[in-house]
């Protein structure tokens, strides 16, 4: 048997649910087709076997098979009713279809593709419905179902709770009926009816350190006297303006500055609160990676601390001999250093 199927589906409404507007839709649809078997419409009775699947090719087989023996093909054309029960969940779904002559028990003949089940108005309409049963409900009432939909008050019967457990910091709860959640009183933490506050006795103390001349806050205090470290370094501050780090501890000017004599040099980084580079001082920023302006150290005075040569200067290698003649008179280039620990 040569069959081939034009098959087209539809969910509708039955002429008995359309008498009977109260009573709901179930879950069989009409299902109408075309069969053509050798070439011509068919015409007499058939067997179907109908399969609902999840996809148009493979896919998972969803429900149960659906039989139809003997039914009455006319011209090529049929109607079944067929349930699958509550499988059109909103996901798309095909129907395989296999015919075989009626009265027989033979193979059923499979029809290529598979059918897409799509929606018909009244499904499109429930998905989207805005009330139920077309209900138009006053406030404070609800929909009752009794032998149809109708509004309703709300007679709540009431209820009661599984748990209330009391977490970190609670005290109360309950298994059933009323439970009261209270928290938990703690150092520092004050509980009484309504109202939650901080133990003053135990905070104070903490608060007014903030007050007490032994700290120094992150900003806006004032130092006057001494400061004592006992004997700890402070690390990793920042350098002074215009400057950059050049080894541990160390900054110096990103740019010198020429036309200085030497003491000229000495009181210029004394008002920025830096001092002249020593020699040692320039030597470690020669020996450091740290990129400078145009023109590097060269020329620049040198600081040893020495009355007798303190007046130095850097060739293109190292400070130079001393020149303690000429500091007063001659104008080189004036680079300042600052310690930052």
């Amino acid at each position: 048997m040569r069959v081939t199927g034009v098959v087209r589906t539809t969910i509708v409404l039955l002429a008995s649910a359309i008498a009977a507007m109260a009573q709901p839709l179930g879950t069989a649809f009409t299902y109408q087709g075309r069969l053509v078997d050798g070439g011509q419409a068919a015409n007499g009775l058939y067997d179907l076997q109908l399969i609902l699947f999840d996809a148009a090719v493979g896919g998972s087989q969803v429900g149960a098979v659906v039989l139809k023996d003997d039914v009455t093909v006319t011209n090529g054309l049929f109607t079944v009713t067929v349930d699958f029960g509550a499988q059109f969940t909103g996901q798309k779904l095909f129907l395989d279809v296999g015919v075989r002559p009626g009265a027989s028990s033979g193979a059923y003949t499979v029809l290529s593709p598979r059918q897409e089940l799509t929606a018909a108005p009244n499904a499109l309409f429930s998905a989207n419905a805005a009330t139920v049963g077309g209900l138009s409900c006053a406030n404070g009432q609800v929909a009752k179902w009794n032998n149809g939909w109708t509004c309703g008050t709300d007679a709540n019967s009431g209820g009661t709770i599984s748990s209330v457990v009391a977490g970190n910091g609670l005290t109360g709860g309950a298994s059933s009926g009323p439970a009261t959640l209270d928290v938990g009183q703690g150092t520092g933490i004050v509980v009484a009816a309504d109202a939650i506050s901080l133990d003053t006795a135990f905070t104070d103390l903490r608060y007014d350190l903030r007050y007490d001349p032994r700290y120094v806050n992150v900003t806006g205090d004032v130092m006057s006297g001494n400061l004592d470290m006992a004997q700890t370094r402070v690390l990793s501050r920042g350098c002074p303006s215009g400057q950059v780090h050049v080894g541990p501890g160390l900054c110096t000017d990103f740019t010198d500055v020429n036309g200085f004599t030497f003491a000229g040099c000495a009181d210029h980084c004394r008002v920025q609160g830096t001092h002249m580079c020593s020699s040692a001082e320039m030597l470690a920023v020669m020996q450091s990676s740290a990129t400078l302006d145009a023109g590097g150290v060269l020329l620049d005075w040198v600081d040893d601390q020495d009355s007798a040569t303190n007046a130095l200067f850097v060739n293109s290698t190292a400070p130079a001999t001393a020149m303690a003649d000429r500091a007063t008179s001659t104008s080189s280039f004036c680079r300042c250093c600052a310690n930052v620990e």
